[in-house]
């Protein structure tokens, strides 16, 4: 509109305007992908990244989308809406992951680490603590050569 009513600097300030603009929005969006990350990589950290995968799933199937879809096509926000309908996505996703992380028992998830890992923590001292690692069953031999048996 500014080229055709001859006002070239206003069209450049409107144009960087809109360059700005996106890039902030966009900054945003990267920023919540990041902290929605961290949080999934604190389910995949705990072994339940089937957990972190439904909640992603629910949150941008079932609320971004809808979201997205009705701003921009019935509530006439156009490609706006679809941005809006990803930071609702991504702010849904923010509040399922922090009220699984609230309600997740950390002491047994330490136990449970130990024993994923195998390994077993000893109290040197009141201030100090050292992992070492359990002592694994070994196969033997005639085990491992018996089960190679079945599949040759």
């Amino acid at each position: 509109m500014k080229l055709g009513a001859s006002q070239p600097k206003k069209a450049k300030l409107a144009a960087y305007v809109g360059l700005y603009c996106g890039f902030m929005l966009g900054f945003a969006a990267l920023f919540f992908a990041v902290m929605v990350g961290k949080r999934c990589g604190v389910l995949r950290g705990t072994a339940r990244p089937k957990q972190g995968a439904n909640i992603n799933l629910g949150c941008f199937y079932l609320v971004g989308m809808p979201v997205a879809v009705w701003l921009a096509f019935f509530a006439g926000f156009d490609f706006k809406g679809l941005w809006l309908g990803m930071l609702a996505a991504q702010g849904s996703c923010v509040v399922t992951m922090m009220l699984v992380l609230i309600r997740t028992d950390w002491d047994f998830e330490a136990e449970r680490a130990k024993e994923l890992t195998g390994a077993e923590v000893v109290v040197v001292d009141d201030i100090k603590q050292v992992e070492q690692e359990k002592p694994r069953k070994a196969e033997s031999k005639e085990d491992s050569f018996s089960l190679l048996g079945e599949f040759v």
